[in-house]
């Protein structure tokens, strides 16, 4: 049997949740991977030698309990959550949520945003797959409907994506959100989005903040991460924006067996 790679490939979100709730973000770093999905591609639809990306997902899950079993989505940058108790084929889905412990919820990303749910008590967990079409479209919204738990009961860590200094739209974006009535204060809406000097019908589009606005008005509040670029990062991370053509970064969120 091969040996490990020899570091993790993997960091895990810096928040206070309940000890049974893990949660992890892969890296580019280390990996099977060559060419342009260098290193530690998980993504099976981006071109990818499907052998490759089967080895790296066998990494991957070395590293943890070996009884996990793991979900994974079509993600169609959508507004469809989905809970599940036990794990199924592929679901397309751009959320999932579950009761259940030793499930892992999978989302990849290369740019959107991933965004992590856990319920105070450790019962629950979930993982959104939040670019700017499913955020417009409600994916937070029914991501937090597939909880029981009180939506303040609810904690969010929100993972790398691509940040505003890189992340330029066209008008068309700004207008999905207003006609979404995702953010009704139209302040907030307009201090997502800077007009480029240059290109007046250009603007810089921070997701960040049109995620916390949205969970804000959701009636959750514990939110915390953050602060990552995926454009920028070249060494950590993918960046579709960036690269076009480039593998995926696995997110990660699971239950511990009590």
């Amino acid at each position: 049997m091969r040996k490990k790679l020899n570091e993790p490939p993997y960091f895990t979100p810096a928040w206070e949740v309940n000890d049974l709730v893990c949660a992890a973000v892969t890296t580019r770093i280390n990996g099977f991977s060559l060419n342009e999905y260098a290193n530690f591609n998980l993504a099976t639809h981006v071109g990818e030698d499907a052998c490759v990306v089967d080895k790296n997902r066998a990494e991957i899950k070395s590293w943890f309990d070996s009884n996990l079993q793991w979900q994974w989505l079509d993600q169609v940058h959508g507004n469809n959550a989905v809970r599940v108790s036990r794990v199924s084929k592929v679901i397309s889905a751009d959320a999932v949520v579950t009761g259940q412990q030793g499930l892992v919820c999978c989302v990849l990303t290369a740019d959107c945003l991933p965004i992590f749910f856990a319920s105070k008590d450790g019962s629950e967990v979930g993982l959104a797959h939040a670019g700017w079409k499913s955020l417009s479209t409600g994916i937070l919204e029914a991501t937090v409907l597939k909880f029981n738990a009180p939506r303040d009961d609810i904690q969010v860590w929100i993972g790398p994506g691509i940040g505003r200094c890189h992340f330029e739209v066209g008008s068309d974006v700004k207008d999905a959100f207003l006609q979404s009535q995702s953010i009704k204060d139209i302040k907030a809406l307009d201090s997502c989005f800077q007009r480029v000097a240059s290109a007046p019908q250009k603007f810089l589009c921070n997701l960040e903040s049109l995620a916390k606005h949205i969970l804000n008005r959701l009636g959750v509040t514990e939110i915390c991460g953050g602060g990552f670029c995926t454009y920028c990062d070249e060494e950590r991370f993918y960046s579709y924006r960036r690269d076009a053509r480039c593998g995926r970064m696995l997110n990660m969120i699971y239950m511990k067996n009590r």
